[in-house]
């Protein structure tokens, strides 16, 4: 891994750093998480690349084990790493991801710029499989979530189905028109 962090040249090294993350055998995943961090400072690119080709993999093959630890992370250190799970979760399985960010002992809830970014993590991933149904749950949520996941879910149309935003927008707009407007305003020009 040392090796291919001094690689000088950075598409050569993240190249390595992709095929390394998929040669790593699943049940060494958390170790080689835990190696990554202890060798490389916190603001290292590279080393947050494969942590979240690390985290993709293992979520991709045992969810449950993936998010479980990631439960266990303190966020002001591995909130992007949560997103990661978080979003292989709503990948597979959007109402699942729905409904782990809404239970009641989901601790990261109660953190309120954590619980927007992962509600916006939810909304695209769900967006992309299918929008009504991630447009529906967005516009059900509470005042917590709600702004997060409706961002996520216009950033996946407006890249995947942008004939859908005008009318998505309009939902919003309607529903609650405060809201709606002041993220049009912070994304204007």
């Amino acid at each position: 891994l040392e090796l291919i962090l001094a690689i000088p040249d950075p598409q050569e090294r993240l190249g390595e750093l992709l095929k390394f993350s998929n040669a790593v055998r699943l049940a060494q995943i958390p170790n080689t998480i835990a190696d990554l961090h202890s060798i490389t400072p916190d603001w290292d690119q590279d080393a947050k690349v494969a942590i979240q080709l690390l985290y993709t993999r293992w979520g991709k093959s045992d969810i449950n084990s993936a998010l479980d630890h990631v439960e266990g992370l303190d966020f002001k250190l591995a909130g992007a790493e949560i997103g990661t799970v978080v979003a292989v979760l709503a990948a597979e399985d959007p109402q699942r991801a729905a409904d782990w960010l809404s239970a009641p002992e989901n601790k990261f809830g109660a953190i309120p710029i954590l619980n927007q970014q992962l509600a916006g993590t939810v909304g695209k991933e769900w967006a992309r499989q299918s929008p009504d149904a991630a447009v529906n749950w967005a516009l059900d949520l509470d005042d917590s979530k709600r702004g997060g996941a409706m961002e996520g879910v216009l950033g996946t149309l407006a890249t995947t189905h942008h004939y859908l935003l005008p009318a998505t927008l309009e939902r919003w707009q309607s529903k609650f028109p405060s809201e709606a407007s002041q993220w049009k305003k912070r994304i204007s020009p």
